[in-house]
Parts: structure tokens; sequence; C-alpha cells
């Protein structure tokens, strides 16, 4: 998976930049600023809309998956994967200021279905040297049994539409960017919602914060 970033090809990393990447080639620099090694992976988005980064298809079982990796540097990063028909919802963003230090960053999921997965960096406002990413860990987990876990839907967006997909019946909330609620319901399966142009923050049951997305 070159985890370390040390292999590059035609001035990308090997096994990275998979197709759900929407960051420029230009803008994914090798950087010998490592965290171990000689070189790390540094992405730069200076505007306020986000940009993937993604690593190759990674076939793998349902369950659980964790993805740890350093990170240092100024800009707003977090996380999500892609299963091959949809994404799932965001992390948070985690706001560096001119990190000197490199900092330990951790994202968990449930893949419910088999299938071919890209892992995902989404990153904006970063200054002009950006984010630079090194030693990503991924590896299965046991479920525990004992703690609650977030059961974030899969969401995604297309003109004028929001869908989701989710496996327990849960109540799900849609509230516009003045705090109004648009869409209350109890639902399961997949979701299909109408919805005009515009920017949305989206609860269910399951999840401890509402996702802030953007209906085209």
């Amino acid at each position: 998976m070159n985890t370390g970033f040390e292999v590059w090809e035609n001035n990308l990393p090997a096994h990275w930049f998979g197709s759900a990447s929407s960051i420029p080639e230009t803008s994914v620099y090798q950087s010998t600023e490592a965290h171990s090694g000689v070189s790390s992976c540094r992405l730069v988005r200076t505007q306020k809309t986000h940009v993937r980064f993604s690593s190759a298809p990674l076939e793998l079982n349902t369950g659980f998956y964790k993805l740890s990796y350093y990170a240092k540097g100024s800009g707003c990063i977090r996380n999500s994967f892609y299963n091959g028909s949809s994404y799932a919802a965001y992390s948070d963003y985690d706001t560096l200021n001119n990190q000197q230090e490199w900092k330990k960053k951790v994202y968990e999921f449930e893949l419910k279905k088999d299938a071919g997965v890209q892992l995902l960096f989404s990153l904006c406002l970063t200054d002009t040297i950006g984010l630079f990413v090194d030693d990503v860990l991924f590896e299965s987990v046991a479920a525990d049994l004992n703690q609650a876990r977030d059961c974030s839907p899969l969401i995604w967006t297309a003109q004028g539409m929001l869908g989701l997909q989710l496996t327990q019946m849960q109540s799900l909330v849609i509230y516009d960017m003045l705090g109004r609620i648009v869409y209350k319901n109890l639902v399961q399966g997949t979701v299909s919602i109408a919805l005009p142009r515009g920017l949305y923050l989206v609860k269910t049951a399951d999840q401890s914060n509402p996702v802030k997305l953007y209906i085209p």
C-alpha cells in the first residue's frame, strides 16, 4: 500500500491517487519532511471547497476497520471512504494551524458489505505549503460488543437529491443553514430525498454530530 509514501511513480505516490481523487495531480508533492523513512506526501488545497485524495482500491470484507496516520502543517483535514458506488459520511474536520509536530489521527468505520474501498483524505483551506501526511496504518479491528458504535450512514448527493443508506430504523432530521427543519422522519434502507440546491446539516440518531453537505 506504500504506507510511508516512499515509492513515487510519475510524480505521484504508488498505490495512491485512486479514481475517487479530486485533488489536481499538480497539488500532490513528495516531501523530505518525513515522520519516518525519507519522504512523506504533501497536499495543497488553499480554497474553501474540499478536494479528495484517495488510496488505490482495497478489496475488503464486511467488518470494522481503523485508519491511522500522522499529519502536520496548516489546513483542514478529515476522512471517509468510497465503496465503489457511494461515499460514506465524513469525519469531523481537524484544523491544523501551522502544526510543527506530527499529530496522530485515527478514523474508524464499519463496512457493511464486501467492496473495493478507497480510503479518502478530504482537505481544504491549507496554506501554500499545505498538509503533510505520513505513516498510514490501515487494519481490521474486532467489534467491541460492549461499546456503542457510531453507525454512520452512507450518504451521497446528486442534482437536487440526497441519498442515504441506513441498516436500521432511526430518526433522520435535515436542517437548512438557518437551523430550520426541512425534513424529519423515521427511515430505514435506501432513502432518496429531493432538496433544493444549497447547504444542509444532516443528523441521524446514531450520529454524534450532524454532517454538513452541499446539494448541487
